[in-house]
């Protein structure tokens, strides 16, 4: 029941991405649109997407395997951080800023991907069975 909940969350958070992309992209909504509100517009709906399907993830967890749930969560997480992170950069700008925010996407990215492959690597029977013994049981 909860796999068909998630795939039923699944599709209407893929139609509002739709939505949002198909707002984004039209002339109409971003004719009178400097390019610094429309880079503005396009990270915060990045944003509100990656969000909402965060929040939907987190209400109906797709995996009964707890690493694959935790793994999930922090992908989304820095799904969500990546386009907060955009709209910092196009809104708050000073001298070297461009390198900050560059710097601070790779810093998240990387410890994204460092926290999943450690998560991955903890999931191993080979790594089970050692922790298992250090820990006495």
């Amino acid at each position: 029941m909860k796999w068909a909940k998630y795939k039923i969350y699944i599709l209407g958070l893929k139609m509002f991405q739709l939505l949002l992309l198909s707002a984004l992209s039209s002339d109409t909504f971003t004719r009178n649109m400097t390019p610094q509100d429309s880079n503005v517009m396009a990270s915060l709906c990045a944003a509100i997407s990656m969000g909402s399907f965060l929040a939907l993830s987190l209400k109906a967890s797709a995996y009964v395997d707890q690493t694959k749930d935790r793994m999930e969560l922090i992908s989304k997480t820095v799904l969500v951080v990546t386009p907060v992170v955009g709209i910092a950069a196009s809104i708050v700008q000073f001298e070297g800023s461009s390198m900050i925010y560059g710097a601070l996407l790779n810093v998240t990215t990387t410890t994204g991907w460092f926290f999943m492959c450690l998560m991955w690597i903890m999931s191993t029977k080979c790594c089970q069975t050692r922790l298992k013994t250090r820990s006495g049981r």
